[in-house]
């Protein structure tokens, strides 16, 4: 027997869910991140915070909005620019202040 034969979830998929695909109680991944980020000596954070953090790293970086909806499953590119349009904002204004930087120094030497 194979593992994807124990599967019976026909109807959702759970991020968080038993080997069978049935989901967990509520608050119990939670607990498990709660217990890992107290035992890895981290500050705790909400795990949806985990998904706001790797968006906004991944803007930082410079990766396409496009590619950062997908990773986060959103129907729509807009949802994303809806969402962290600010930090894109953000990361536009730092190249551009970067570019300043560069002509600038190029102008004084």
């Amino acid at each position: 027997m194979k593992v994807g034969d124990l599967w019976t979830e026909k109807e959702h998929e759970f991020l968080f869910c038993n080997e069978n695909g049935h989901h967990f109680y509520p608050t119990t991944p939670t607990t498990w991140w709660r217990r890992f980020t107290k035992k890895a000596g981290v500050r705790f954070i909400r795990l949806h915070d985990l998904r706001h953090t790797s968006a906004t790293t991944l803007i930082n970086q410079g990766i396409h909005a496009k590619i950062i909806s997908e990773r986060l499953g959103h129907s729509d590119i807009r949802i994303t620019m809806d969402t962290y349009g600010h930090a894109i904002r953000a990361a536009d204004q730092e190249a551009a202040n970067k570019m300043d930087e560069a002509f600038y120094k190029r102008k004084n030497i």
